[in-house]
């Protein structure tokens, strides 16, 4: 090595070292270092791990979490509890970019008198997740209440394709329904998890390495004989205007299927709040769509109690110029949209 690119080499280090201890006194996301802790097919953090979670390059929205003894962003420790109800959900659930007094197993909470709300969201996982995890925490803590908070693509998610499943899924290939594994993290991995640049780099600004050296071996420019012009961007269809095709129909029938099997013989009672496509609802559509309309049908023909919150989101837009968004950089619901929701599944737990 010359002595030119050893200083080369000395003063990248430098400059990664000097990035590395100012990140740490920023609020940089932290690794979760999630993985089937509880033994039971369900991916949760450490027991009593605390971690950062922040959005973006600007580090917006930074909360600093605490898991419970179950490895859950939860306000209470699970245990045995006659009146204790389960909320069931992923990272809308878990909202880790909200104060925990604004997350929905607090707002729930709140209007159930007491009750312990135990909070059981679970980031990028879907319906049969939801079925999986119910199980668990029926035969667990003998729970015997049960909100399910759904995303409205939850089960089109549910395949095994989709990279939202985290414990099981369909397998449309020889139609079944098949455990989820996740792949231990390598060498490289554990050792990344520990540096605050690492995480600022591939968690805030989610640079992907293998696109990264994609975009260095291919050129980044048109074809000969291709005008460079800006493109005015087309807005997908709204979901109302999309017929339900027959694929999506039986696939919408063998996941339903599947998770109302997961339910047979749960002594429990559960509602299903079912989330509205808010992106089609600001643009004046219904904000529910085929798919979601069937699934819905389904599951109250089958007994459960079922709260659309299409209807409720539409006539808050109707009255209200406030956002249910935590931003336009962020789908999630903020605390006055999960506040709408707790009222819901507060309401229809309360119906008998």
């Amino acid at each position: 090595m010359t002595r030119a690119m050893a200083s080369i080499v000395l003063a990248l280090s430098a400059l990664a070292l000097g990035l590395e201890l100012l990140l740490r006194l920023l609020p940089v996301s932290t690794a979760t270092m999630v993985a089937d802790h509880l033994g039971a097919g369900i991916p949760t953090v450490p027991p009593h791990h605390r971690w950062t979670k922040a959005t973006g390059w600007d580090l917006r929205n930074a909360q600093t979490l605490q898991a419970n003894a179950q490895g859950f962003a939860a306000r209470h420790d699970f245990v045995t509890h006659p009146q204790a109800v389960a909320l069931i959900g992923d990272s809308f659930v878990e909202a880790s970019m909200l104060p925990a007094p604004d997350r929905l197993d607090a707002q729930l909470e709140s209007r159930l008198a007491g009750r312990p709300v135990y909070a059981m969201g679970s980031p990028g996982s879907s319906l049969l997740d939801y079925g999986h995890r119910l199980r668990w925490a029926v035969s667990r803590f003998g729970v015997r209440e049960a909100v399910i908070f759904m995303e409205h693509l939850d089960v089109a998610q549910s395949r095994c394709d989709s990279g939202n499943v985290t414990s099981v899924c369909w397998s449309a290939w020889d139609d079944r329904m098949v455990p989820v594994a996740a792949a231990e993290p390598g060498a490289l991995k554990r050792v990344l998890r520990h540096s605050a640049l690492a995480q600022y780099v591939l968690g805030q600004l989610r640079l992907d390495g293998a696109t990264l050296w994609a975009n260095v071996l291919h050129q980044a420019r048109p074809a000969q004989g291709h005008e460079v012009g800006q493109r005015k961007a087309v807005p997908p269809p709204l979901l109302s205007t999309l017929p339900l095709s027959d694929l999506e129909r039986t696939a919408t029938d063998r996941i339903a299927g599947l998770f109302f099997e997961q339910l047979d013989g749960l002594p429990v009672r559960v509602v299903l709040v079912v989330d509205a496509s808010r992106i089609d609802l600001n643009r004046g559509d219904t904000g529910s769509g085929p798919a979601r309309d069937h699934f819905i049908a389904l599951a109250r023909a089958r007994g459960l109690t079922v709260v659309d919150m299409a209807p409720v989101f539409a006539e808050h837009r109707r009255r209200s110029p406030l956002a249910l968004e935590v931003g336009p950089y962020d789908s999630h619901l903020n605390a006055l949209g999960l506040s709408l929701v707790a009222q819901e599944a507060a309401r229809a737990l309360g119906s008998r």
